[in-house]
């Protein structure tokens, strides 16, 4: 015994490793850093240009996010820092929303490089811009990928290596979004002179294509709160994989749709409303569910209390960042988009997206780097 305690003398003393922040501080840190991001991207640039212009990239980053977050986890960048890691892996994802969205131009119109960052005003001027005409192909590709990362739980891709996992999942979601976009989307709402002139296609089926934006939105919404937030409870309690998988898929999918019917003709709301809505609930499940982990209603013992304390947080939030956002989108002058899909980009593609790419990605750098405290159940 004395030996060990001069051997342990001997060696140089260290400082202990910074010690994580807990909650709740940690997730309004991290929210301070996600909020500063976001004005950068949605409010410096103007809103009505940052809607037009990065809203529809930022689209098509969005699987690509998915991808580096919930299926590869880090790589090829895992060897590095936190700050080196995260910098390199939102490059890829940028680079490769970038290189998607000029994808997507090329399916839905006629792709010129020069109107890959153009505004709705070019549009009107006879050039084929990416807003709003590939954001339902970007809406469908997305939501293909959230509904097999989490209410397939990644099937029929989870026996694969993660990587190849990851890339079989985008591919896959690319495959169904262009597929469902062709069958189900119409642009016949825009005049025929109109879309010849820009070039864009029209692939004549029986949805709205902006209204499909809005049906696509109200499936994020169950696959959100459903099978992110509440971790697919109650469907997950049903222990058959095929039976889960089907229950699962016909309460988003199904429960997407109806949401969408009582929404629109129910309440009389339009698509950009509808997105609006969609887009502050999601910000409100990732700032309450991954940002604050869920806090604080982890600490309430009963787990049925405890969902609905979540719930709760998550709605509360939600209402919050909905007034906000909306307060903020009167500041501008709105000629042709509506100020209620800015709203939904900032609470989408830039607070929710960017909670991932905080907490997920840079692993909550700045911020210690430590075990973070864990509660004991209740306390």
């Amino acid at each position: 015994m004395a030996t060990n305690v001069q051997l342990r003398t001997q060696q140089p003393s260290k400082a202990p490793p910074p010690k994580a922040l807990g909650q709740p501080w940690v997730g309004a840190a991290g929210l301070v850093i996600v909020l500063a991001v976001a004005a950068v991207l949605g409010i410096v640039p103007g809103l009505p240009r940052s809607l037009e212009i990065i809203g529809p990239a930022s689209t098509f980053c969005l699987p690509v996010l998915a991808v580096a977050a919930l299926w590869w986890k880090g790589w090829p960048f895992a060897g590095l820092s936190r700050l080196a890691g995260g910098l390199a892996t939102l490059g890829l994802i940028v680079a490769s929303g970038i290189v998607l969205t000029a994808a997507g131009l090329a399916v839905t119109g006629n792709f010129q490089l020069s109107h890959l960052f153009g505004t709705a005003a070019e549009a009107a001027q006879g050039h084929m811009v990416t807003f709003p005409f590939t954001v339902p192909l970007a809406a469908f590709v997305f939501v293909t990928m959230l509904q097999l990362t989490f209410v397939c739980r990644q099937w029929p891709f989870d026996r694969l290596p993660a990587v190849a996992g990851g890339f079989a999942a985008l591919a896959t979601s690319w495959a169904v979004g262009v597929a469902g976009y062709f069958l189900l989307a119409t642009w016949d709402f825009v005049p025929a002179v109109a879309r010849h002139a820009i070039g864009l296609r029209n692939p004549g089926g029986p949805v709205n294509a902006l209204n499909l934006v809005g049906v696509l939105l109200c499936i994020v919404i169950f696959q959100m709160t459903l099978f992110f937030l509440l971790q697919g409870y109650p469907v997950s309690l049903i222990k058959s994989q095929p039976l889960y998988l089907a229950v699962a898929n016909a309460t988003t999918i199904g429960g997407g749709i109806l949401l969408w019917w009582i929404l629109n003709s129910g309440l009389g709301l339009s698509s950009p409303q509808v997105s609006e809505v969609a887009g502050v609930i999601v910000a409100g499940t990732l700032i309450a569910g991954l940002l604050f982990e869920g806090w604080p209603a982890r600490a309430v013992a009963n787990p049925a209390l405890s969902r609905l304390a979540l719930l709760g947080t998550a709605a509360a939030i939600s209402v919050i960042a909905g007034f906000a956002l909306r307060a903020i989108s009167l500041t501008a002058t709105w000629t042709g988009s509506p100020p209620q899909l800015w709203v939904a980009v900032m609470g989408l593609n830039f607070i929710g997206a960017f909670v991932i790419v905080h907490a997920a990605v840079f692993r909550r750098w700045p911020l210690p780097a430590g075990e973070p405290d864990q509660p004991e159940p209740g306390s």
